[in-house]
């Protein structure tokens, strides 16, 4: 067996280098914009931290009886969803 073969005697073949099927430029995408990372975790932790102020008010407002906090997390939860994924769709989108 040669350095390098299989034990079939096949020839393996080297994943360190690219390969005529996959392309020399597989895996070498720009750096994401540090920008656009910060702006994206900003709107995100932001969404994030109304969606939990909205279940806190959910909760909160059941335990004393009423159904304002029920109000507030049902519009939190049709309004923030899609403003995450406009952000993310921003973000990941190939063009930069």
């Amino acid at each position: 067996m040669a350095n390098g073969d299989d034990e079939d005697g096949r020839q393996l073949e080297d994943f360190g280098e690219a390969s005529e099927e996959t392309g020399p430029d597989v895996g070498t995408e720009p750096a994401p914009d540090p920008k656009r990372l910060a702006f994206a975790k900003q709107v995100l932790a932001g969404t994030g931290f109304l969606f939990v102020l909205a279940a806190a008010a959910y909760v909160s407002d059941a335990a004393f009886g009423g159904d304002r906090g029920k109000d507030i997390f049902d519009a939190g939860k049709t309004i923030l969803p899609p403003i995450a994924t406009r952000v993310l769709g921003y973000y990941f989108s190939r063009s930069s």
